[in-house]
C-alpha cells in the first residue's frame, strides 16, 4: 500500500524529451559559466535565461547541465560540434563595485615606479 502512495506522489516524467545534445542551454553555456564565476546563484541564472531569454526552466535543471558540462570537460569527452569553445551570447557579467572606493581603485592606473624598502638596522 505504501508503494502505491508513493507512485501516486512522484510527478509524472515530462512528455518530451529533447534529442541527444539538443538542450535550450548550450547556446547559454559561456553566460552560465560567467554567472557561476561572478557568485551568482542558480536561482539568479535561471531568472536571467528566462528574462533576458525567454527559456523556461527550473534551477535544478539549469545546475544539472552545468555539472554535466564540467564532468565532461574534465573527463575530456567529446562535445558536441561547436559547443567546446561557444561564441559568447551575452556580454561577461561583472560583479559590481562594494563601494565607490573600490570602483576608483580599480580604475586608478599601476605606479609607473616601484617603492624600495628600507632596510631595518640591525
Amino acid at each position: 500500500m505504501s508503494a502505491q502512495k508513493r507512485r501516486r506522489r512522484r510527478n509524472p516524467a515530462p512528455i518530451e524529451h529533447p534529442p541527444a545534445w539538443g538542450s535550450l542551454l548550450w547556446p547559454h553555456l559561456d553566460t552560465i559559466r560567467a554567472m557561476r564565476h561572478a557568485h551568482k546563484t542558480w536561482l539568479q541564472i535561471t531568472h536571467h535565461l528566462h528574462t533576458m531569454h525567454g527559456i523556461t526552466i527550473t534551477h535544478r535543471a539549469v545546475r544539472n547541465f552545468s555539472k554535466r558540462v564540467e564532468k565532461a570537460i574534465l573527463e575530456n569527452r567529446p562535445m558536441p560540434v561547436g559547443s567546446r569553445f561557444p561564441s559568447p551570447v551575452d556580454k561577461p557579467v561583472q560583479a559590481a563595485p562594494e563601494s565607490v572606493f573600490d570602483e576608483a581603485m580599480a580604475a586608478r592606473p599601476a605606479p609607473a615606479f616601484r617603492i624600495a624598502q628600507a632596510e631595518k638596522p640591525l
